[in-house]
């Protein structure tokens, strides 16, 4: 599976994130949340990500736990 970043290398949102750094793994931390949703997002995930980064950053942290649980 792609990360985030190389399936979405147009969306604005990611473009502006900060590089990581040891203290603050922002980058990495979304990389892992993306493989939650296993290829579950929608047509309009990166238009949405753009738009409301807050709630699809939300659907992927909902998208782990419910994994974790065994959903």
């Amino acid at each position: 599976m792609m990360n985030i970043f190389e399936k979405y290398p147009r969306s604005a949102f990611l473009k502006g994130l900060p590089d990581d750094s040891e203290f603050f793994p922002l980058r990495e931390r979304i990389v892992e949340l993306f493989r939650s949703i296993d290829g579950l997002e929608d047509s309009y995930f990166e238009q949405q990500l753009d738009r409301d980064a807050h709630a699809r950053l939300w659907e992927m942290m909902l998208a782990q736990i419910l994994k974790f649980e065994g959903h």
